[in-house]
């Protein structure tokens, strides 16, 4: 039994699921539409080729993978202290210079680069420099004939308000700010935020739409074990040590960024685990006085939901949740 249940484990493997949503999923046709459309108006939302139909000619297939940085001020307490420039919020020049700082370097890491130079060219400053308010806050305008506002974060400091009209003449205001801005009297700016988003996107060709449908899947995995690979060794190591300036502190979330948080937590627990099966064998051996039935009935339990889970998957291609 534990030999066909090693063998069909590594044949069908069983992926983890991170959210709860598909637990609330039912099997009736109403939940099954409702989720098929959703999918549908979610793929559109993360854009179709650059030309043509989709249906036509083999254009790119395009995986889309994002990711977010939050900025805060914590623990400012005294206003009338050396540090006083955090009291403005992340808009004012001291917490700005550390955010473009922080995400120049970021950018020009070699994991960061390979991955954004694999985007086609019409999408490549989604993730670099990406949708980020530093961008806005330090840009300058072209040389010569070429008086466009370069949009880049390496330019002069430009005045807060004007920086915000620009973000809000692109329509990205929302995504980059809260709301509601505060304000501060005294300061160069009086307007204060204590929160700052930057976005990024790969939106990575995988194969064309003249693939057959194994291959895009088949290119689907090995982008997504890239990317995966890619968020494991370089970029959540960076973030994590993350620390622009005193009193600023990043926050971050990434495609597949929760999947790897609830991974991380379960090989903790397997320790633990480890612990309770070694007690639970122990107390039955003594119990029963037999440390064979013992181990054979804790393997017995252990068996049933990958042996109940491999039959599933082979009598059915649907995908088997076990809540």
């Amino acid at each position: 039994v534990g030999l066909v249940a090693c063998i069909g484990m590594a044949v069908i493997p069983i992926e983890v699921e991170a959210t709860f949503d598909t637990f609330l999923m039912t099997d009736v046709e109403a939940s099954v539409r409702h989720e098929t459309f959703g999918r549908a108006i979610a793929a559109r939302r993360a854009g179709a080729p650059a030309s043509g139909r989709r249906l036509q000619g083999d254009a790119p297939a395009l995986v889309s993978k994002d990711v977010v940085l939050v900025y805060t001020i914590v623990d400012v307490e005294d206003e009338d202290s050396a540090d006083a420039d955090f009291v403005g919020g992340v808009l004012h020049d001291v917490a700005l210079h550390a955010i473009a700082t922080f995400e120049r370097d970021l950018l020009a890491s070699d994991a960061w680069t390979g991955f954004c130079g694999r985007v086609l060219e019409a999408d490549r400053r989604l993730c670099d420099p990406g949708v980020s308010y530093v961008n806005y806050a330090y840009s300058f305008t072209g040389e010569g004939e070429d008086q466009r506002l370069k949009l880049n974060g390496t330019g002069e400091a430009v005045p807060t308000e004007a920086a915000i009209l620009v973000a809000e003449a692109h329509d990205v205001r929302d995504l980059l700010l809260p709301a509601q801005l505060g304000r501060v009297q005294g300061l160069g700016s009086n307007l204060r935020s204590d929160l700052l988003r930057s976005a990024f996107r790969f939106q990575v060709p995988v194969g064309s739409t003249g693939d057959s449908l194994w291959q895009r899947r088949w290119l689907q995995r090995q982008f997504d074990f890239e990317w995966y690979s890619f968020l494991v060794t370089s970029l959540l190591p960076a973030l994590r040590a993350a620390t622009p300036a005193k009193y600023l502190e990043v926050r971050y979330d990434a495609s597949g960024v929760r999947e790897i948080e609830v991974l991380e937590a379960l090989s903790a627990d397997m320790v633990l685990a480890a612990v309770s099966a070694v007690f639970v064998v122990g107390y039955i051996g003594v119990q029963i006085r037999s440390m064979l039935l013992g181990i054979t009935g804790l393997l017995i339990a252990l068996l049933a939901v990958p042996l109940a889970f491999l039959v599933c998957a082979a009598l059915s291609s649907a995908t088997v949740s076990f809540a």
